[in-house]
């Protein structure tokens, strides 16, 4: 009995010394009660570095505000012409290609010369056809070639308007009772992994696919250009976030501010210019770009969302350099 009444003893000492550490906030902040009591605490540290580190880390500082932030679905998707804005040229002749003007992934205006062709009607010389763009656009596709002979009715180019497309993907049964049409998303592509597009659900299949359990889905986005040309090519492969819902008033921090792993997560927050503290938090919802802090950040603090996967790994250099003052007097 005195034995059981002992480790009972035990354990209250041990939870009282665990939550009188999960608790710590940073200095001169007070969270009140969180999950962090019931989560293994990470203790924090204090890292001082000279100028001179600062810079070689190329340290980048982010603030704690208040915001937004959505809860998405991720997914991947393909960049795909819309249909109804892609056009064939075609003729109703049979005869020879002369000449083509234009190729794969040139812009051509309406009107503009594809290709010319030599008709098998009788004539001397045989009439010629021109094929011309009938609208505003990219080549997207192109059958037709100098010196081949083509039939009537045949597709020679498709002619597509970029300035829209689709973003197709698939979405996983499980997930069909959160996506409706005209929903949110965001966009990003590998080849601008800065830059966002914004789109939004036009078209949801209306059957499974038997082996995947996925059903296809069509976000519009519009496609901007730069240097003359659009940024999202056909079949670019692309990541969405569907916006299921959004929760007004969280703090948030970007996600390259998360460090750790399985629950003990940190972020470095700037104790002043050249010192950062080691923070732990709890993480809330998040989206692609946000993560809601539940504990550990105030808004107005901030950290560092660059040059601290390195940071991690440096000692305080201040204090080196003060044990070895000491140590020379």
């Amino acid at each position: 009995m005195k034995s059981k009444l002992l480790s009972t003893v035990l354990i209250i000492v041990l939870m009282i010394g665990i939550c009188e550490r999960g608790i710590q906030a940073h200095d001169g902040h007070s969270h009140g009660q969180s999950d962090a009591l019931f989560s293994e605490p990470i203790l924090t540290e204090k890292i001082s570095i000279t100028d001179q580190t600062k810079k070689n880390l190329d340290l980048k500082l982010e603030e704690v505000t208040i915001r937004k932030i959505d809860k998405t679905l991720p997914v991947y998707g393909k960049v795909k012409p819309i249909p109804s804005m892609s056009h064939w040229v075609t003729t109703r002749v049979s005869g020879r290609i002369l000449k083509v003007f234009g190729g794969i992934g040139d812009f051509v205006k309406k009107g503009e010369p594809l290709a010319i062709i030599e008709s098998n009607q009788i004539g001397n010389p045989p009439p010629r056809i021109t094929l011309k763009s009938p609208i505003d656009g990219v080549i997207t596709e192109q059958h037709a070639f100098p010196g081949e002979f083509i039939e009537p009715n045949a597709r020679h180019f498709v002619v597509s308007d970029l300035s829209k497309v689709y973003i197709k993907t698939h979405i996983y049964e499980p997930d069909m009772g959160v996506i409706k049409r005209d929903q949110k998303a965001r966009i990003k592509v590998s080849a601008y992994p800065n830059h966002l597009f914004s789109g939004r659900i036009s078209l949801i299949g209306n059957k499974i696919d038997s082996e995947s359990r996925t059903i296809p889905v069509w976000i519009t986005v519009k496609n901007d250009r730069k240097n003359n040309r659009f940024r999202l090519l056909l079949d670019m492969q692309a990541e969405v976030a569907l916006i299921i819902h959004s929760k007004k008033g969280a703090i948030a921090i970007p996600k390259d501010a998360i460090l750790g792993e399985y629950g003990n997560y940190f972020v470095f927050l700037e104790d002043d210019e050249n010192s950062f503290i080691r923070t732990p938090i709890i993480m809330g919802i998040q989206d692609d770009q946000y993560i809601e802090i539940e504990y550990g950040l105030i808004p107005g603090d901030l950290v560092v969302t660059q040059g601290n996967y390195q940071l991690q790994f440096v000692s305080s250099e201040k204090e080196e350099d003060e044990k070895k003052e000491d140590h020379h007097d």
